[in-house]
């Protein structure tokens, strides 16, 4: 009989339990970022530093040395392993590009100003950069020169999309304090917000298509190709009580993308979109030929219920490794908490606090693991917390049939359990008295049992006798 079992590799469920703690003496963590296997994990920290772990031992491979002079906010790792990309959003307007295979730094590009954030492409082609009051550009890499190491060099252009909108100058608008208009003197107060600011961005469907979305909610997907970037999905409504964007997360499957939205007039909130291949359109659009490559629609909304107060955000949001659930974290400043729906059920089904082990301190990153239901999060400390599922022991999967027991059952003997039942006993060996010595060398047994030795060996003499040899001439 056929009988299915279960499949004990199979990542199911969602971190429950706090499994393990990284930290590094002398280092605060600020950020992480897996590989696509899942097995390096690459750490910024607030000395400017990159680190390299081996996720599988839990051990650091490499101290990679101080590649910035202010806190890394943003590390990724392309697919292939072998580069590493880092950034500062702070004075630091360096993008520096690790090479993991030789070991040393391949390049760096000096920014116009600090980037909010920065995805390395998966193929290591280009990289994204967004920063806070200017458009997001794709910086292509190309590696020239003879030798093995090669220096990385760095062509910039600027992701034109139609939800950028142009800054107009506070000179032009008249702004108190700009040069030129009334009131010059003295110091001059910071400009207005600029509609449309910041603008947010991120690699989708594997590095193909890139999303992005402004501070009203509105949300665009583009396609690098060559100088133009064309729109495959026109800009969605603007989202209701949405006081602006602050990233996105997208899942294994390339068809679900979730939207960390900050409160306007409520607390923060997640909004999952489905993308679908293909839907009509008209050119007004900025579709080509009115045709768009996708469009989205809304699976479901998830309200931080931990926070209540309005303007509030959550902190980080991501897919779990088999795209069942949704998990976002805290925002800065509040209660550490990790909140967990399912995407099935569109229903809460954890809230992490941590208060098993005392207060946790205020959540600064978040990375999911890409093989396994395990979630690190780098707090404010500067130390990664390892949450995984709490696995039980299910022996009964590989023996269909058995029962477990959850505790020890006090066993009662039948009178005639283990009674012998006529005709089925079967001697084991013969009675005593037709035992017989058995020959295993050879020759005669007496019937007193002794061995008579019949060879020679037992006649030659105590003395041997002289040899004499002769050698022929």
């Amino acid at each position: 009989m056929d009988v299915l079992m279960l499949d004990p590799e199979k990542p199911l469920g969602y971190p429950s339990v706090l499994e393990d703690v990284l930290e590094v003496e002398g280092q605060r963590l600020s950020c992480v970022g897996f590989n696509a296997d899942g097995t390096i994990l690459a750490a910024g920290t607030v000395e400017g530093n990159l680190l390299i772990f081996d996720f599988e031992t839990r051990g650091l491979s490499k101290n990679c040395g101080k590649l910035h002079e202010a806190p890394i906010t943003s590390v990724s790792v392309d697919e292939g392993s072998k580069w590493v990309l880092t950034s500062c959003n702070a004075e630091d307007k360096r993008v520096v590009v690790y090479d993991l295979e030789a070991g040393r730094t391949a390049g760096a590009i000096e920014l116009e100003e600090p980037c909010t954030f920065s995805r390395i492409h998966p193929d290591g082609s280009c990289f994204l950069a967004t920063y806070q009051r200017a458009n997001p550009e794709l910086y292509a890499l190309s590696v020239g020169g003879e030798t093995a190491s090669a220096v990385v060099t760095f062509k910039g252009r600027e992701v034109r999309t139609s939800l950028v909108e142009e800054r107009p100058s506070d000179a032009a608008a008249g702004a108190p304090g700009a040069a030129g208009a009334p009131g010059g003197a003295g110091p001059s107060p910071p400009p207005a917000p600029v509609v449309g600011h910041p603008i947010v961005a991120d690699f989708i469907r594997g590095g193909e298509m890139v999303i992005l979305g402004n501070a009203q909610g509105e949300v665009e997907v583009v396609k690098p190709e060559g100088d133009d970037f064309p729109v495959v999905m026109r800009k969605t409504p603007v989202i209701q009580n949405c006081n602006r964007l602050l990233g996105f997360a997208s899942n294994v499957g390339h068809n679900l993308v979730a939207l960390n939205c900050e409160g306007k007039a409520s607390q923060g909130f997640v909004r999952v979109l489905q993308l679908i291949e293909g839907c009509p359109g008209s050119a007004e659009d900025g579709t080509q030929g009115g045709q768009a490559e996708l469009t989205s629609e809304t699976v479901a909304t998830f309200a931080d219920c931990m926070q209540s107060s309005a303007r509030s955000s959550l902190g980080w949001v991501s897919f779990s490794w088999d795209s069942e659930y949704v998990v976002a974290t805290s925002g800065y400043g509040a209660k550490h908490h990790i909140s967990t729906w399912n995407l099935q059920t569109l229903k809460l089904v954890s809230v992490l606090t941590g208060d098993d082990h005392g207060s946790l301190p205020n959540v600064w990153h978040m990375a999911w693991c890409p093989y396994k239901a395990l979630l690190l999060i780098v707090a404010e400390d500067g130390k990664a917390y390892v949450w995984t599922k709490n696995y039980k022991e299910n022996w009964s999967c590989f023996a269909p049939g058995f029962r477990e027991l959850e505790k020890n059952e006090e066993y009662v003997e039948r009178e005639d359990e283990f009674d012998v039942v006529d005709g089925e006993s079967k001697p084991l060996v013969e009675a005593a008295s037709t035992n017989k010595d058995v020959d295993i060398i050879g020759g005669r047994v007496s019937a007193l049992g002794k061995r008579k030795a019949e060879t020679a060996l037992g006649k030659a003499p105590a003395v041997p006798a002289a040899v004499t040899a002769s050698i022929a001439p």
